[in-house]
């Protein structure tokens, strides 16, 4: 249970949803929205996909250069240390897909990272993230031939393996939210 202030905190709050596949297409879309970037002080990262961090290290640069500001950055803690495509049958893995800025850059570019696995609030009280969501529907197996690379512990060596998916009751992805349709790519 969460402890509530009597009076709600009524102050604006400025939380942006992924980064978009590279700066650019960030760039031009908050441009569009006449949306400046000083007042965003959190960015949610929905799921470690490069099409949803591919504009967070620009986004932090020209923040903390501009404004001279950390901003929170909200991820869940599993990321990949790889995603590639193993397509079957063979389960060969063909290539590794965009990479994913790891804690360490985000901190060096101007964000402080915040790690959720469960359900929180955000932006003054007024934004929930969901945390994990079940994947419980057929359709919901993600990539074909999705995989991860795990390190050993020497960090040196380490192995391919399918990506955490399922369609069963219980089983959960690494995704803080889904878009409303269910599909998490």
């Amino acid at each position: 249970m969460q402890e509530t202030n009597e009076t709600a905190d009524t102050s604006p709050r400025f939380t942006l949803f992924d980064t978009g596949p590279e700066s650019k297409s960030l760039s031009r879309n908050l441009a569009g929205l006449g949306t400046p970037i000083n007042p965003i002080e959190r960015v949610v990262i929905s799921h470690w996909h490069a099409d949803h961090t591919g504009g967070l290290l620009s986004f932090l640069d020209c923040r903390n250069k501009e404004f001279g500001v950390r901003t929170t950055v909200d991820v869940h803690p599993n990321r990949p240390t790889a995603r590639g495509i193993a397509p079957p049958p063979s389960g060969k893995v063909i290539c590794q897909l965009p990479r994913d800025p790891t804690f360490d850059e985000i901190d060096a570019h101007g964000g402080t990272v915040e790690m959720h696995r469960e359900g929180h609030v955000v932006a003054g009280g007024t934004v929930w993230v969901s945390g994990e969501i079940p994947r419980v529907t057929p359709f919901e197996t993600g990539l074909i031939g999705g995989v991860r690379f795990t390190p050993n512990e020497d960090a040196t060596t380490g192995s391919w393996s399918k990506e955490l998916v399922g369609f069963g009751p219980g089983v959960k992805v690494t995704s803080q939210f889904t878009n409303g349709s269910g599909y998490y790519g």
